[in-house]
């Protein structure tokens, strides 16, 4: 080709190479931006996992082309460990492909550990008990011959027991040794005057006979069980015999 041809042939040359640039620059464009624009911005809506387990949740979730992702898990007093409580996006909302939705996880109920409350004091299980997310619950006295008054005798539940949080305790509480009183000597006193006489010192009157008896006057008291100088426990009946 002589350089007069290749003249005349030379815009032609440069459009089709133009052209050629162009054609090759929009199928690039298309490729890379336009197809991957479309395809990324394809919507779904968000289904409904709350109340379902986790592997149930997962399944709901891949089948849409969405992410599941779990952000926080806490106890729960009614849903069962591995249960969904909560997510976001909420159900129905229209989300892209891909979407992340967070959710929060139930770890089933919380069980905590009893302390061992035996010989604390009151106060001092209320520490312990709360220490553990646990309460205290009733308490009830009795007399100990072995544990000091004010301190614990027993508790309801056995410490190192696994319970629910906020569970109640109750414990019994120490008064101490029975009280010890001696009996005191009713014989020769008028039945109104030992009367007197056990009230004061905190025993009761017991069973009452009656034996003839020229010695004393009438209703005076001849003998009486236990015998006077005995040691017995509070309200001890005191049985007597009266002369007649």
């Amino acid at each position: 080709m002589n350089s007069e041809t290749f003249k005349k042939l030379k815009p032609y040359v440069l459009v089709f190479i133009g052209y050629i640039a162009v054609v090759v620059l929009l199928l690039w464009f298309v490729d890379s931006v336009v197809m991957p624009w479309i395809v990324n911005n394809k919507t779904v809506t968000v289904p409904n996992i709350e109340g379902l387990s986790l592997s149930s949740a997962q399944s709901n979730i891949y089948e849409r082309d969405l992410a599941l992702k779990i952000t926080q898990e806490i106890y729960s007093m009614d849903k069962p460990a591995g249960t969904i409580l909560s997510q976001k996006p909420m159900a129905g909302t229209t989300v892209k492909e891909g979407r992340v939705i967070f959710v929060t996880v139930s770890k089933g109920k919380r069980l905590v550990k009893v302390p061992y409350l035996q010989l604390l004091s009151l106060r001092e299980a209320e520490i312990a008990l709360s220490e553990n997310d646990l309460e205290l619950g009733k308490v009830e006295y009795d007399n100990s011959e072995t544990v000091n008054k004010d301190l614990i005798i027993s508790q309801s539940i056995g410490a190192g027991e696994q319970v629910l949080y906020g569970t109640s305790v109750n414990v019994v509480l120490s008064k101490g040794p029975v009280a010890q009183i001696q009996v005191p000597n009713l014989v020769g006193k008028t039945f109104d005057e030992a009367k007197l006489i056990l009230d004061e010192v905190g025993l009761t009157m017991g069973l009452i006979h009656y034996k003839v008896n020229e010695t004393y006057q009438q209703d005076i008291i001849l003998e009486q069980t236990p015998v006077a100088g005995e040691t017995v426990v509070p309200d001890t009946p005191i049985n007597i015999i009266l002369s007649k």
